[in-house]
Parts: structure tokens; sequence; C-alpha cells
């Protein structure tokens, strides 16, 4: 048994080529890092509340810009779903609450300049997501065995490197004093060394920093939803007059 495991793991070895492995180096510019979250507020017969919350973070080098948070009560009935956001009100194509969180945090994407940093794909199990060269999509689960990877990575003396998985996906390590190692999609392979230079944060070295900071600042907390279900219980989830708690 112990033979076979040995020569599986020299298999997996031997299908990493060395001609996709590349050198990052660090650059700095403009970025944003978009993260969203989601709670079930309840759920009647026909139809399911839940609140939506998105987080962008915005970085000029080591200058922090403007930040910004968006909250959206969801309505779903059936393949049908009510957004109420600040801006007003719109009715969308979307079946789940994963769904419409997916959509609104692309289209907030959509609305960035310079680099934009998401966590997880770029490729949406819900629908077609828009081609552009600025996004990385950094994914901390990856769909493959970034431990042999990493392994050949460090018998070829590379500090922060990347690895062609396929074209636009890449496993990277992102900074020399970490082990940390994550699948990143972009369509320019430049796009890295901006995540480079945003992975080198102490705190966390080898993760961009801005989009752990999204995802603080987007999470929901148990005191914002018992607020909310007390105003749909108060109103006889009339939703009309939320738009005052979204505005809060």
């Amino acid at each position: 048994m112990a033979e076979r495991i040995v020569k599986e793991l020299e298999d997996e070895d031997a299908n990493v080529s060395d001609e996709n492995f590349f050198a990052i180096e660090q650059k700095s510019g403009r970025a944003s890092f978009i993260d969203g979250s989601s709670y079930e507020l309840l759920s009647t017969p026909s139809k399911d509340f839940y609140l939506i919350r998105i987080a962008v973070e915005r970085f000029d080098g080591e200058k922090r810009m403007q930040e910004s948070l968006k909250d959206f009560l969801c309505i779903a009935n059936g393949n049908e779903t009510k957004i109420i956001g600040h801006d007003g009100e719109e009715e969308i194509n979307s079946s789940s609450m994963d769904m419409s969180r997916s959509l609104l945090e692309w289209r907030s994407a959509e609305e960035e300049n310079g680099i934009v940093f998401i966590d997880g794909s770029l490729e949406s199990p819900f629908f077609d997501t828009p081609k552009t060269g600025s996004m990385c999509g950094v994914m901390k689960s990856s769909r493959v065995n970034t431990r042999r990877i990493a392994k050949r990575a460090k018998a070829l003396g590379f500090s922060t490197w990347a690895y062609e998985i396929n074209k636009n996906d890449f496993v990277c390590r992102l900074h020399s004093f970490t082990n940390l190692v994550f699948e990143v999609q972009t369509e320019d392979r430049d796009n890295l060394a901006y995540a480079a230079y945003y992975s080198s944060d102490p705190l966390i070295p080898g993760y961009p920093f801005g989009l752990m900071e999204a995802h603080r600042r987007a999470k929901i907390d148990s005191r914002e939803v018992k607020e909310l279900r007390a105003l749909l219980y108060a109103r006889g989830i009339d939703y009309v007059e939320l738009h005052d708690f979204l505005e809060g």
C-alpha cells in the first residue's frame, strides 16, 4: 500500500511542467476589492426575504481611498426577485440568494476603475460573467492539488511565483513569507503583480489585504438581522417602508 501511494505522488509531481512557472514581481496601482454577504431573514409559503451586503475597498498603492457599503433587501418569489436598495427597486431573474448576491457583486465590479479583485472565481455558476482583463478572482479553495505545485516551485528556487494551470487560471504564492498558495483567475497575467503588491501586509502575508477588509465589513451581524425581522413583522411584511432601514 505504501509503495502504491508513493508511486501516485511521484506521478502527480511528474505532471507539473516547469515551463508553466514564472516569477511574480510586485507592482503598485489603483485597485478595488469586492466581497459580499447574505442572510436569510424569514421565509413564507409564497416569498423568501433576505439581506445582501456588498462591500468595496479602494486603494491607490498604500493610500486608502473611498470605501462603500451597500445593503439590499431581496424578496424572492419563484424565479423572480425584487431587489430594494438605496437607489430604488427592481425585478431580476434570480431563483436563489446566492445568485442574487453574485449578480450584485459583479455589478459593483463593473462600476470600478483600475484592477478589481473579487473573492472567488470569475466564472459564475449562475450566469455568463462579463469578460474583463482588469479583474482578478482569488479563490480560497483551489480546484487543483496545489501541494505538488508548491513543492516543485520550492525545488526550482522560486520566491513569489505563479503556475499556469489553464488559460487565465493560475496557482500563486504571492509573498515569500508565507506558505499560502491560492488559485487566481485573470485574463491578464500582469495583474498578478498587483495581487502580490496588495498581499504584503504583515497581518496576513500572501493574501490580498483589501479582500480581507471587504470580507470583514460585509459581515451581517445578528443584531441587524433581529432589527430588520422586527420591522418586517411590525409592518406585516410590507417592504415599501423598509427604505428607511436601508438608508440608516
